[in-house]
């Protein structure tokens, strides 16, 4: 089963990084923990991984490696639906992005104030408009430096948190056009869940149209991916 499998080799990991006194990749795996368990909805052990990661981090003084964690807390806090807290994290992780001048975070944080800006327009309705431009120029300026260093595994989350955005904005064909470019990468890549993502969203633009049964059939679709063969 291949969510078990993650977990134990995740596991072995742990075992393996304090058998050695390897702070550094304990606090990665600890990082990839606490995103599995996000995605299982368990989010108060996500929230005690990074929190153990983050202390591992500061014990080295790693601070290259103290963005990541930020970000990775505000994507759980995303999935979490706490969104001000995602808002905020992500915030942290862009300062600290910018201030180590790492191409790769400041892609990653520029992303999740995108796609934090959106979610935040369903609890910010008076200040919707400025919100959303605001998540255009991060998404913009996040797939610009994507593109320019071709970091492909980033692509397709990009694409879809424009598809959001555009969502959002009722430009429902440029939605689509976005969610299905994305739906193509993560076809090539096999990224299940994110594909998952990426047909529940297709499933809401067909409903829009009035496309019953093509939002069926993404919504099954969706639902074979997050079974991932094994637990959802």
């Amino acid at each position: 089963i291949r969510q078990k499998t993650d977990e134990l080799l995740l596991q072995e990991n742990l075992t393996l990084c304090r058998d050695t006194c390897d702070k550094l990749h304990e606090a990665t795996t600890h990082r990839s923990f606490a995103l599995l368990r996000a995605y299982q909805g368990k989010f108060e052990d996500a929230s005690q991984h990074l929190d153990i990661a983050l202390s591992l981090i500061q014990e080295m003084d790693a601070i290259t490696s103290e963005g990541a964690i930020w970000a990775y807390r505000s994507l759980c806090a995303l999935f979490a639906k706490d969104i001000s807290s995602a808002f905020s994290a992500a915030t942290k992780a862009r300062m600290l992005a910018e201030e180590q001048q790492n191409e790769r975070d400041i892609i990653r944080s520029e992303w999740l104030l995108g796609w934090t800006s959106i979610r935040l327009v369903n609890q910010e309705g008076e200040q919707a408009l400025t919100l959303l431009q605001k998540a255009e120029l991060h998404l913009r300026d996040a797939m610009s430096r994507c593109r320019r260093i071709n970091m492909v595994d980033y692509e397709a989350d990009l694409l879809l948190a424009k598809a959001r955005l555009y969502f959002a904005k009722g430009e429902n064909n440029q939605a689509k056009r976005n969610a299905t470019e994305a739906l193509t990468i993560t076809n090539r890549s096999d990224f299940r869940v994110l594909r998952a993502d990426v047909y529940n969203l297709l499933a809401e633009l067909a409903m829009e149209d009035g496309n019953w049964q093509e939002a069926q059939s993404h919504a099954k679709a969706a639902y074979t991916d997050a079974l991932c063969n094994g637990i959802p």
